[in-house]
């Protein structure tokens, strides 16, 4: 691989650990709006229920 290869890599692989934290955020957000005394999570998403309790 090319250095310009390994470069666009590291850039890739920067932004998507920046939009994941970005959508594990909101989506926190949202869980948050509502009241736990009557909803509840049944499932996460596979790619972030490795992260929410």
């Amino acid at each position: 691989m090319s250095i310009s290869g390994k470069i666009e890599r590291i850039m890739d692989v920067l932004t998507e650990d920046d939009c994941t934290e970005k959508g594990d955020d909101f989506e926190r957000c949202v869980a948050d709006l509502f009241d736990e005394r009557y909803f509840s999570i049944v499932e996460w998403t596979s790619d972030i229920s490795r992260k929410h309790g």
